[in-house]
């Protein structure tokens, strides 16, 4: 991250560097394993430091979560904010929340809906948060049939970006939901699709 940005004004800017991966395999994502540990990490622009803002809101995680270690510091940017980030690390998977503070609203609140937000993705005992379960399927796609994931909600996006991929892609998307158990995503290879959105 070269410079943060919070709106209205933006400019943040990042560096990515990419290399290719290679041929993507089927991913079987189904049990997360034990709960390693919490991770907090909370920034705010320099001109909030006085009031504690970035360490207020890890207080306010810490009021819902148990937190193993913590990360806090200030940013120059074009605009006054903060924003809060959460993980939480399983075995086989992490789960991620990432929380803005809103003007008038106090830092410890936007801590509290942070770590609410990530104790839903934990008690759904998925090992895709509800964010994560759109963004995978690109991939999960790529890399033909066989790929199998649990997901803490199927949302409108993530059921729309389904669609969209199988329009592109010769694959399918199957959703599995049972009661008491999180949603599955089931990749399977498709021999006929066309761009159309017809399969």
């Amino acid at each position: 991250v070269e410079r943060v940005g919070f709106d209205p004004k933006g400019g943040g800017r990042v560096r990515v560097k990419v290399r290719p991966g290679g041929v993507l395999e089927p991913l079987a994502l189904t049990e997360r394993g034990d709960l390693l540990a919490i991770f907090a990490e909370s920034i705010a622009t320099r001109d909030l430091q006085r009031a504690r803002v970035a360490e207020r809101q890890v207080e306010g995680v810490e009021k819902v979560l148990e937190v193993a270690d913590r990360t806090t510091g200030y940013v120059h940017a074009r605009s006054t904010g903060s924003a809060v980030h959460l993980t939480a690390q399983f075995r086989n998977c992490r789960l991620g929340v990432c929380h803005l503070g809103q003007r008038g609203k106090p830092a410890e609140r936007v801590g509290e809906e942070a770590a609410r937000l990530l104790k839903a993705q934990i008690e759904s005992g998925a090992c895709l948060d509800r964010w994560m379960a759109d963004q995978a399927l690109p991939y999960l796609a790529l890399a033909g049939g066989g790929s199998e994931v649990t997901v803490a909600e199927i949302t409108d996006h993530c059921l729309t970006n389904m669609r969209v991929i199988e329009s592109f892609l010769p694959v399918g998307f199957v959703v599995k939901e049972e009661e008491g158990r999180p949603p599955r995503i089931l990749v399977k290879q498709s021999d006929a699709f066309s761009l159309d959105g017809g399969t």
